[in-house]
């Protein structure tokens, strides 16, 4: 049995030599790829992370392939059609990014509602002048939740804690949490009418792309902060900076981008905007977290070689 593994940092190979003995492990830093897949053909496992793109072309490499164990939430890399067509099970690690993800969403918001990068910038220019760093409080403020999965539902008990109010549009509402955790499930239309900040939780699927565009935000409160720590093509980047230019988006807190490997032009502009906050897809990055994933990643393999296969998408 052999299962290939890739995207692996050198610290984490010992984790997969210890809990997969017995095994034909082959481990690479590299990203699997059209170039290199022929090197692990005869593999029966593979897993990925996102940056690894599991096209047609590059599955089709893959004969032997029996699971794609992907080491991330978000699936949305993988040709899902492809394997379900050719009988090739996908797994993922739902979960495992509950509370840092969550936690990463405030520091971007607490990062623009306090203008810390500003406020650090001018202090290491010994410059204590505060007159154009002048933030404004979350207590108080609507905090509009797109996704109540477990980022979400975490995002929404941070929420609480600092007095916000918390309004969610999510796929399956569910009356009895809402009252447990103190928030109101709303359509789309009036979160995005009412809120003071948008955050969104949800996957990237061809129903949630570009959920964002220009329509939803001429709904949008004048002055509104985004979130966006899902995926980046939730959102049309050409309609966010032109709401950006417009001053309609106050601000935008962004740990995804929707080419995060090839910036178009509108993403080069982004980063050069005082109003945008970014941040290298690092909202995963934390100790707890990644152990978590490779920990729930061994043992979908293992459920799966056991014939009880569990977190299959």
């Amino acid at each position: 049995m052999k299962i290939a593994i890739f995207e692996v940092k050198e610290k984490d190979r010992e984790f997969f030599r210890t809990y997969l003995v017995g095994y034909d492990l082959v481990m690479t830093d590299k990203t699997l790829s059209k170039e290199n897949a022929s090197e692990c053909q005869d593999a029966d496992i593979v897993s990925i992370r996102s940056f690894s793109q599991l096209t047609a072309d590059v599955l089709t490499l893959l004969p032997d392939a029996k699971l794609i164990a992907s080491r991330t939430t978000g699936v949305d890399h993988i040709d899902l059609s492809y394997c379900k067509d050719h009988g090739i099970a996908v797994s993922n690690v739902p979960g495992y990014g509950q509370y840092t993800v969550a936690e990463h969403s405030f520091a971007l918001l607490l990062a623009i509602s306090r203008n810390v990068i500003p406020s650090v910038l001018k202090a290491k220019d010994k410059d204590f002048s505060i007159s154009e760093i002048m933030g404004f409080e979350l207590h108080g403020k609507i905090l509009g939740v797109i996704g109540a999965g477990s980022i979400g539902r975490s995002v929404i008990k941070v929420a609480n804690a600092f007095g916000m109010q918390v309004i969610v549009n999510t796929k399956d509402p569910d009356e009895s949490e809402a009252v447990s955790l103190g928030y109101i499930n709303v359509s789309l239309e009036a979160l995005l009418t009412q809120s003071d900040v948008i955050t969104l939780h949800v996957p990237y699927t061809s129903n949630t792309h570009h959920l964002i565009d220009k329509e939803s935000i001429a709904k949008m409160r004048t002055g509104v902060v985004i979130i966006n720590t899902a995926r980046g093509a939730i959102i049309d980047t050409t309609a966010l900076v032109e709401g950006l230019r417009s001053g309609k988006i106050k601000a935008a807190g962004l740990d995804v981008l929707e080419h995060e490997r090839d910036f178009t032009h509108e993403e080069h502009e982004l980063f050069s905007m005082p109003n945008v906050i970014i941040t290298p897809h690092n909202a995963f990055n934390s100790i707890e977290a990644l152990e978590r994933i490779l920990k729930i990643t061994v043992e979908n393999i293992a459920s799966f070689l056991r014939g009880t296969p569990q977190n299959v998408v």
